[in-house]
């Protein structure tokens, strides 16, 4: 039977409703109304979509965790707003209990569905109401990676205007750079100057002219298995050479992201751009794809001698834009989360990622906070990075 959490809706004479589901079996059951939502949110990217989402909490579950669909429901029955959420338990015997995003760590970016079409002030009250009810559940909410247009940012001050707790975190590290795609790959190219653009031209006539060079685009399951091992040997390789753990670091991961990426290249919400030269494949580009909106990442390269001077990430990162931005005809092709230098060589323009937490006060906010501002630490130095990764049981 389905758990689920009814809240009386103030403005009843909307019919808008919001149901909480709680029960594993929800997923299935709310599957073709979570895809039909996801198609009528202009905002929604790859990382909210039923596919994505649907194969994470495979990870997310486990003993401590506790789902939170919160769904608002339009009189017709469609889906109005979904808010994808769960309840872990951190800091061990400390016990903080901790609502976020499914996927969070996963994805880089996190927001709610909202249909284009709804009466999206009612539908976004609902959410707020019901986050702003749920201190009895948990400790903290930690919105992580809201992007820049975010409802829940936009109309903070409305949705929780006498709420203590609430606040808003704006790191200078967390920006993504993007490129607009109304010029297509010529227009981008065109921004890049003269000494990039010949340069990466260069790079890339010469790679392609290496012994048995060849680049495919996959865009089918049936072609994707050796890329996708492919892709999480280099990806893991690259991991482990940085004294890190890497994203495929489990049996059980690499289970679900493989059963993920086929998914997804059979909804077409996924590319794989490979490249094999003398004798083995040399790095593995994936390409999300959703809404006209294209992310790239180049997760791993093989450490061969004879690659070393090219700079594969960098090249095929252009490779990915050119594919993005004409072929599928992206409006906005993006790089990822995160502000390293090389992203600097494709454009200047750069937007912050947000977050947006409510605090409850007492000894285990305040633990929960030390322990974020030393994982922050730890994250920008790489001496402390290598030495816990290396004590880390496995």
């Amino acid at each position: 039977m389905t758990a689920t959490v009814t809240t009386p809706d103030p403005r009843a004479e909307t019919g808008y409703r919001l149901r909480v589901y709680t029960n594993q079996d929800d997923w299935a059951g709310l599957a073709d109304a979570w895809r039909d939502l996801e198609s009528r949110d202009s905002r929604a990217r790859v990382f909210q979509t039923f596919t994505w989402l649907s194969h994470l909490w495979r990870l997310d579950q486990g003993a401590g965790t506790q789902l939170r669909l919160a769904a608002v429901h339009q009189p017709d029955g469609r889906l109005a707003a979904l808010a994808p959420m769960m309840i872990q338990r951190r800091l061990g015997p400390v016990g903080v209990r901790v609502m976020r995003f499914v996927g969070q760590g996963q994805s880089d970016f996190q927001d709610i569905l909202l249909a284009d079409d709804c009466d999206w002030g009612t539908a976004l009250a609902q959410i707020a109401r019901w986050l702003d009810a749920v201190r009895t559940d948990c400790d903290r909410v930690d919105l992580i990676n809201l992007p820049e247009g975010s409802h829940l940012l936009e109309h903070r001050d409305e949705l929780f205007p006498s709420t203590p707790g609430w606040s808003r975190d704006d790191r200078e590290d967390d920006v993504v750079r993007w490129v607009p795609g109304g010029d297509g790959f010529a227009g981008f190219e065109s921004g890049l100057g003269k000494r990039t653009r010949k340069n990466l031209r260069n790079q890339w006539r010469r790679v392609i002219e290496l012994d048995g060079a060849s680049v495919k685009t996959l865009t089918s399951s049936r072609e994707a298995d050796t890329a996708i091992t492919d892709l999480m040997t280099l990806h893991q390789a690259r991991q482990h050479n940085r004294g890190q753990r890497g994203l495929f670091r489990s049996r059980a991961r690499v289970e679900v992201f493989t059963t993920l990426f086929k998914e997804m290249l059979d909804r077409g919400t996924l590319r794989l751009i490979t490249l094999h030269a003398l004798g083995e494949c040399q790095t593995v580009v994936t390409l999300l794809h959703f809404n006209a909106t294209s992310i790239a990442y180049t997760l791993g390269w093989r450490e061969c001698p004879q690659m070393k001077r090219y700079s594969l990430g960098r090249l095929f990162l252009y490779k990915a834009a050119e594919y993005g931005l004409d072929d599928l005809a992206a409006g906005e092709f993006n790089l990822g989360v995160g502000g390293e230098d090389y992203k600097a060589w494709f454009t200047k323009r750069t937007r912050p990622i947000h977050r947006l937490t409510r605090r409850r006060h007492g000894l285990r906010s305040r633990l929960y906070d030390l322990h974020e501002r030393m994982l922050a630490f730890a994250y920008h130095n790489a001496l402390i990075q290598r030495l816990y990764f290396a004590l880390r049981p496995r």
